[in-house]
């Protein structure tokens, strides 16, 4: 019965449940980086734990005709997010996820106090945009150089 056309008055429990998906083991509470795509464009990059009420959630604000989605683990769910939003740059994402990789000037201003100028002077001015932000690509050696900087 499942997805083929069904006679409404032939249909009872027994065909409704032997045919019924368990959603637990289709979308089990896994961490997953979706791509909502219209038109074959990425418009939106995401992350959640919960696949099929975040898709349902965007059917009523987003407009899109297609997924896709894979599952990482927790501790570089923010990160893959990330680099997913800075190669695809999709319309309606309008902000980055927390994680160590790309960091705005504003953020590294925050926390080492020096000007935009002072960090590209000791860091590189190699940049990436994405979610109409600057972000600097950061490294452990960039961060040593502005932790040293800093002292």
């Amino acid at each position: 019965m499942r997805g083929e056309e069904a006679n409404p008055y032939l249909v009872d429990i027994e065909a409704v449940l032997e045919t019924a998906v368990n959603v637990k083991e289709l979308f089990p509470d896994d961490i997953y980086i979706y791509f909502l795509i219209h038109n074959n464009e990425v418009v939106y990059v995401g992350q959640t734990t919960q696949l099929m009420m975040r898709i349902g959630y965007h059917t009523t604000c987003k407009t899109f005709d297609s997924i896709n989605y894979f599952k990482v683990k927790a501790e570089t769910a923010n990160l893959i997010e990330a680099m997913m939003i800075v190669k695809f740059d999709p319309p309606l994402n309008n902000a980055m996820p927390r994680q160590e990789l790309y960091v705005s000037y504003q953020q590294l201003k925050q926390v080492y106090g020096l000007s935009r100028r002072q960090i590209q002077n000791l860091i590189g001015k190699d940049v990436v945009c994405a979610v109409g932000n600057v972000y600097v690509e950061m490294s452990t050696e960039k961060y040593q150089i502005l932790e040293e900087a800093t002292l």
